[in-house]
């Protein structure tokens, strides 16, 4: 009995050996070309490697976005799902990124009836365990959505996306959709919105819709709304909607903040979160202009020293770009040090 076993598992380490990774970059990159050449290929070396689950998910949207159906893509996912562990697999530690997951929808979604596709691939994703329903899933389908058909079918479209699987957040939607749906005179379409915010976003929706009506201009009268509410905007509030900012990339609402800081009796660590965010968005665009901009709001503050951190950010954005500092921040950078 014990010879058995120890001939068992001695077999299983065997097999275990012989499976190698595969070096699938290639195998993607002709994916782009020829699809049947690629599946052919993908399905002699899944018998002696172990193919990467992020390999598969761009080799099917591809697939899909050029010559294949849903169904031909399912099952394409469903053979790997078999063979890398069936119901035993976990969508938390599924071998694929999460911006790995958007680049596939968004591949998809640029394609021919790119919409319908993309909603029956992403619910194939989540049922074979690839990923599980997220709002940074969720966000580029509705965008497509709101783009090519409206704000009517973009609600319904959310409201069968959530029928995929438990959501634990949906603020950057909600937030693009309360965005969209600010100025509008369709009442039972912003009520269907505010429903949404009351459901899924009850304990941020002061700040999701404070963000919304400081993109929109009306920071005092959000002011006063959270004064007659006995409200204030706290760190918590200021990390919330400096989240948003970085996911929408929409830095009007933040600019507002910082305009309205007295008003708001915004705390100078807050202050500091928020210029490090604009800073970064602005950074990453190459926005020089806004930095320096930046620059000279931090120069202005009572405490200069207290910003140095955000200061030293922009200093970075400047040097990876080989642009030279203004001699007022390159002064006060050097006071610093």
């Amino acid at each position: 009995m014990v010879l058995e076993r120890f001939v068992f598992v001695r077999k299983l380490c065997s097999d275990a050996l012989k499976r190698q990774p595969f070096n699938i970059s290639e195998l993607v990159s002709l994916s782009k070309k020829d699809i049947t050449k690629t599946l052919a290929t993908l399905s002699e070396a899944r018998k002696d490697n172990d193919i990467p689950d992020w390999g598969v998910v761009k080799i099917a949207s591809h697939a899909l976005s050029t010559e294949l159906n849903v169904d031909q893509v399912e099952q394409v996912l469903r053979v790997h799902y078999e063979d890398s562990g069936g119901s035993t697999r976990l969508a938390r530690k599924a071998n694929v990124t999460e911006e790995q997951i958007v680049a596939a929808l968004n591949r998809v979604l640029s394609s021919e009836n790119g919409v319908e596709k993309a909603l029956r691939f992403y619910k194939i994703l989540i049922d074979l365990k690839f990923c599980t329903n997220k709002d940074r899933f969720i966000h580029p389908i509705i965008e497509s959505v709101i783009e090519k058909n409206g704000l009517i079918i973009a609600l319904d479209c959310l409201n069968k996306v959530l029928q995929f699987g438990k959501v634990k957040s949906l603020a950057v939607t909600l937030c693009t959709l309360e965005l969209k749906t600010f100025d509008s005179r369709d009442l039972l379409l912003k009520n269907q919105v505010v429903n949404l915010i009351e459901q899924y976003a009850s304990s941020s929706k002061d700040w999701l819709i404070g963000f919304v009506m400081l993109a929109n201009h009306q920071g005092v009268k959000w002011a006063e709304k959270l004064y007659s509410k006995n409200i204030s905007l706290d760190d918590k509030g200021i990390r919330y909607m400096c989240m948003l900012s970085e996911k929408i990339k929409m830095t009007e609402p933040l600019n507002e903040i910082l305009q309205l800081a007295v008003l708001l009796k915004v705390p100078e660590t807050s202050k500091v979160q928020i210029y490090e965010h604009l800073i970064k968005i602005n950074g990453k665009k190459k926005q020089f202009e806004e930095l320096n901009r930046l620059a000279d709001l931090i120069l202005a503050e009572k405490s200069c020293e207290s910003f140095a951190k955000p200061l030293y950010l922009i200093k970075h954005f400047f040097k990876c770009s080989d642009q030279p500092l203004r001699p007022k921040l390159f002064k006060a950078l050097q006071d610093m040090s």
